[in-house]
């Protein structure tokens, strides 16, 4: 199957580029529509199309404030849901030219995304307010948890961010908080749009959104998207992808409505593995890797990324106390292929030898200090210090032929229904529900061209072609099933004009089955109560001062395949999923005539248990310990004046494991502060100039209060007594950044727009995810993009 669009695919990066095809893209987007408009066009009455209302997702009431989220599970507007929801609406990433999660959710205070570890090779790992939330993602509220990387927006309406625990809100039962992608929609009336773009380090895109009215209540919508690009100031990685997206409505404008949608994409990137950091240097690199050195084969190193998806959902309006009835059925699969590894490096010299003491191998960049002494709780003998040597030049990359395939399934069925009731003078608005999905998660058979032997690296000047070999992957993997059968019932109750009261319950049943060849099977039977009581005071109409409780239990099917597979004395263990519990005081306001929306929480969140950490356990050292959270959240959406628009957040987060041989020690990939801006003002009715900023703050790269020596012995240095093992206190963080973006928006006619875009304008050198070696001791970090300009022409028709 091909997308019926070519764009040029170059397979090495330069990083010299011209700007001159930008010129030119702009100058046809200025005059095409001049020469188009000498065209015939229709002068009769009767061609003229009078369109219907057409109602609008999240009703803004400014381009940069949405009020309502798309989930039929809160019935309330978010001036009065007792809960931190955060919307990134479709103009602002218009506007930001955003087209991967990680672009999306940088709008989202409290966010960050780290690297896989392990070489487990998973997609977009981030966490909400310092907790894991991969698990916690879904599509038009059905779970999508096959760790993907989801690198485009070219289907997305808008971005939906649900904070703390979640219950029943958000469609999954969360436990640091959940996000919700909302997908495009067929609508009545006729609305096309096409849009071409163009900008350095061969970035070339090409999109269309069209959507046509069949009769007066059945419309069709299809989006298609070609993209490809490299990365500034990164040797060899690239994306390159292309996708479709169907959705087919009927009964449009009327009491029932069916909507059937496909999605289908297909990316064949080459990853970034990173650059190796030194400790004790806050965030440096080793010594001679410069920030474009990329550590793979060029022809070999591949991420591949195939989903697809049928959804059909049904709705229905009755006259009863404004009930409605919606049911939606979801199929999902989304097979994930990988040839990479992490910038983690053995010491070598040029002819290519380790330096060992029987199996044990130096790690590159430190020599062992003191004498051996064995590590508390273990047989292991270690350094109980360090210092970093300058012997660098050389490094062979850890890892064996770093190939993985994996795939996940669901199929979800949703059943919602929601009315208003009146019990004397109280107020009721119900939402109840029943779901059933059947998830799994695995190994896919295939076959992979992967390094054969070791990859010596110059870490100077590294090369990028190694001998291959071909092996089977995928076979002979774990493979989880998840079933789970939930019931949910929420209610908002109205005291008074001033008092409201939620409560709301949502009861799992599941069962965890995971079979691996040549182990016993694991199974696991259970329930989970999710729940959230929350109380609102409106002490004027536009605003409202709240306070939630809210607790859940998450079962998942990554969760059980990878529980503590590779993590040693834990890897006997049953599965039992992640529990969590959320306290918040909030506040929320709008302003400025109800354009413009702030709020302010503070929070605890607490993790009683993990899937990958169990109650007395020690040993682990990849693990997800149980922990605290306490923070604060500032939010600012909408519109400052009738032409200046701002969208705003802050967080600060202070993390503390609170459980196990960690206790005590902040936990990993909890930023101390994020922060960011986008700000638009419309200098004249064609012209928009916007600004923004991206702040995040320090953050640990491992859990792990001591690194190294634990019963995976990753990383060793070379001492007085040989090469052994190192143990020692952990302090490490990887460094905080700002990021400062430009753009423009000029209307050329009422068909016509052209973007322009400069991210990172100061070419800052930052880490846009961090990870560590299984023991901890050894850093690495994927750095972000460098400056980067495009320009785009959007023609709607």
């Amino acid at each position: 199957m091909s997308l019926p669009l070519s764009l040029p695919t170059p397979h090495r990066h330069t990083r010299h580029t011209t700007l001159a095809p930008m010129f030119g893209l702009l100058a046809a987007g200025s005059v095409a529509p001049v020469a188009l408009a000498g065209a015939p066009t229709a002068t009769s009455s009767d061609s003229v199309l009078s369109l219907p209302e057409i109602k609008i997702d999240g009703e803004a009431t400014s381009t940069f404030k949405v009020d309502r989220v798309t989930s039929a599970k809160i019935s309330q507007p978010l001036l009065d849901t007792p809960q931190s929801v955060t919307i990134v609406p479709q103009q602002v990433l218009k506007e930001q030219n955003a087209q991967t999660l990680q672009e999306v959710l940088r709008n989202v205070p409290g966010i960050t995304f780290m690297s896989g570890e392990g070489n487990l090779g998973w997609g977009d790992l981030f966490s909400i307010r310092g907790f894991s939330s991969e698990q916690s993602l879904t599509v038009d509220g059905v779970r999508d948890a096959g760790m993907s990387t989801r690198t485009d927006t070219f289907n997305l309406q808008q971005a939906e961010v649900f904070k703390g625990t979640g219950s029943i809100e958000s469609g999954v039962s969360a436990v640091g908080g959940s996000v919700n992608l909302v997908s495009k929609e067929a609508h009545l009336g006729d609305a096309n749009k096409v849009s071409a773009g163009i900008g350095t380090d061969s970035y070339r895109r090409l999109t269309a959104d069209l959507n046509k009215q069949l009769n007066d209540t059945t419309a069709v919508r299809i989006n298609l998207m070609k993209h490809y690009n490299q990365v500034a100031e990164r040797d060899d990685v690239d994306y390159d992808r292309w996708g479709i997206a169907t959705s087919f409505g009927f009964g449009l404008g009327t009491d029932t409505r069916l909507f059937i949608d496909t999605f289908y994409q297909k990316d064949t990137n080459t990853p970034d593995g990173g650059v190796p950091i030194q400790r004790g240097t806050n965030g440096d690199r080793m010594p001679g890797v410069k920030r474009f050195n990329w550590y793979g084969d060029s022809h070999l190193y591949t991420q591949e990324n195939k989903t697809t998806s049928l959804t059909a959902r049904f709705e229905h309006d009755f006259a009863w106390n404004d009930a409605n009835l919606r049911n939606q059925t979801r199929w999902e699969r989304s097979d994930n292929f990988a040839v990479l590894s992490p910038a983690r490096f053995f010491a070598a010299n040029a002819s290519g030898q380790k330096t060992c003491t029987g199996t044990r191998c130096a790690t590159l960049g430190y020599t062992g200090v003191g004498p051996i002494s064995q590590v508390p709780g273990s047989t292991v003998n270690a350094y109980t210090d360090y210092v970093n040597n300058s012997n660098t030049a050389y490094g062979i990359l850890r890892g064996s032929d770093f190939g993985l395939s994996k795939r996940y399934t669901i199929l979800d069925n949703q059943t919602d229904f929601n009315f208003n009731l009146t019990t004397g003078s109280l107020q009721h608005a119900v939402v109840s529900g029943l779901e059933f999905y059947h998830e799994t998660y695995g190994g896919l058979k295939r076959n992979a061209e992967v390094p054969a032997g070791n990859m010596l690296f110059d870490m100077h000047d590294p090369s990028h072609s190694f001998a291959s070999t071909y092996v089977t992957k995928g076979e002979g993997d774990p493979r989880s099933v998840i079933d789970n059968a939930g019931l949910y019932l929420g209610d908002t109750l109205t005291l008074n004009e001033q008092w409201q009261v939620l409560g709301s319950l949502r009861y799992d049943n599941w069962r965890a089955e995971t079979r691996q060849r040549g182990q016993a099977t694991i199974s696991s039977t259970d329930g989970a109560v999710s729940g959230r009581v929350g109380a609102v005071f409106k002490p004027l109409p536009n605003g409202s001062i709240y306070v939630s409780y809210s607790e859940a239990a998450q079962p998942s099917a990554l969760g059980a395949s990878t529980n503590n597979q590779i993590y040693g004395a834990a890897s006997t263990r049953r599965y039992s999923p992640a529990k969590s519990k959320t306290y918040e005081l909030g506040t929320k306001w709008d302003i400025a005539h109800d354009m413009l929306n702030v709020t302010a929480a503070i929070f605890r969140t607490e993790l009683d248990n993990a899937w990958e950490y169990q109650d007395g356990e020690s040993a682990p050292v990849r693990a997800l310990p149980a922990k605290r959270v306490d923070g604060i959240e500032l939010g600012l959406q909408g519109n400052i004046t009738p032409r200046w628009t701002a969208y705003s957040g802050f967080s600060a987060l202070k993390s503390t494991q609170t459980k196990g041989i960690n206790k005590g020690a902040e936990a990993k990939n909890v930023p101390d502060l994020t922060a960011n801006l986008w700000t638009t003002y419309a200098v004249t009715d064609a012209l928009s100039l916007s600004y923004g900023e991206q702040y995040v703050g320090r953050r640990r790269y491992t859990d792990n209060k001591y690194v190294g020596g634990l019963n995976n012995n990753s990383s060793y240095a070379n001492g007085p007594s040989g090469v052994y093992a190192i143990y020692t206190r952990d302090h490490e963080k990887a460094p905080g950044y700002w990021l400062s973006n430009l753009a423009a928006q000029y209307k050329v006619n009422k068909d016509t727009t052209v973007n322009l875009n400069l991210n990172n304008v100061f070419n800052t050198f930052y880490y846009s995810q961090v990870g560590a070696s299984l023991d901890g001791f050894q850093r690495y970090g994927i750095p972000g993009a460098g400056r980067t300009l495009t320009a785009s022409v959007d023609y709607e028709f």
